[in-house]
């Protein structure tokens, strides 16, 4: 390809990354310190620390690496605790299986089981070998008196 040729095609990415509000950024990797370039739709000034977890997520290093698989169960379990418990009678059991994200990934602890007001069960829980499991129980009772 001749340079006029790769120099066009380089001003045309410029001007996508531009409209899709992407901007260019260099920071260091917070495992191995070597600095990543990486590309992040950013509209709001940037923090150093913003900056570092962006490289950190983009690096290629071992512990980067582990963070960023960290980071993706974390954040999936999440949305999937959010999808599960959207009731808003489920408020406060959302939240406490949230606040328990972290701990389950890191295996600090194993399960984590609540029961809502409206009878809604929360399950959390991580198998030895890493699986997570997030089940939502609805009890239903039906009781006759005479």
């Amino acid at each position: 390809m001749k340079k006029e040729q790769m120099e066009e095609i380089n001003d045309v990415d410029e001007i996508n990354d531009e409209l899709a509000g992407l901007r260019e950024f260099v920071a260091p990797c917070r495992f191995c310190q070597q600095f990543v370039a990486f590309k992040w739709n950013a509209k709001k000034e940037v923090s150093d620390e913003e900056k570092t977890e962006q490289a950190t997520l983009n690096c290629n290093c071992e512990s980067a690496k582990w963070y960023q698989d960290r980071m993706t169960k974390i954040n999936t379990a999440q949305m999937n605790i959010e999808e599960l418990f959207s009731d808003p009678d489920e408020h406060e059991l959302q939240q406490l299986l949230l606040s328990a994200t972290a701990m389950i990934v890191d295996k600090n602890i194993f399960k984590i089981s609540i029961i809502a007001r409206n009878g809604a069960k929360g399950d959390f829980t991580i198998s030895p070998s890493g699986k997570i499991k997030i089940k939502r129980t609805e009890a239903t009772v039906t009781e006759a008196s005479l």
